[in-house]
């Protein structure tokens, strides 16, 4: 999983706040089959893949992990957003695009 400079920035900020790994969660749902979740979790669990990007550590559960690991994550258009590229499409809709859901403050 690839994250950009600018979103690792982001990520940061909330990582300092809370005090805790951001984990990236993949769920069922959304237009496109799957929606990805962002939040800030207690140290990581067994199996989990991790990571680290500058200061900022992050973790990824084995099933999320087979839909992120070759994902870009880079910030979004709107202040606040992160955007995720690189998902395999599970059901239907245009294009690999994903906006991921924020649980966490990155302004």
């Amino acid at each position: 999983m690839e994250i950009t400079p600018d979103a690792a920035k982001a990520l940061a900020k909330a990582v300092v706040v809370h005090g805790q790994p951001v984990r990236f969660l993949v769920q069922g749902g959304g237009i496109h089959g799957v929606s990805v979740r962002v939040f800030c979790s207690r140290e990581g669990l067994e199996g989990d893949n991790e990571g680290t990007v500058g200061e900022t550590r992050w973790v990824v559960d084995p099933v999320s992990w087979q839909y992120l690991s070759a994902a870009k994550v880079d910030v979004g258009s709107r202040a606040g957003q992160l955007h995720v590229t690189g998902v395999p499409e599970v059901g239907p809709g245009p294009g690999e695009g994903r906006i991921i859901i924020l649980e966490i403050d990155v302004d």
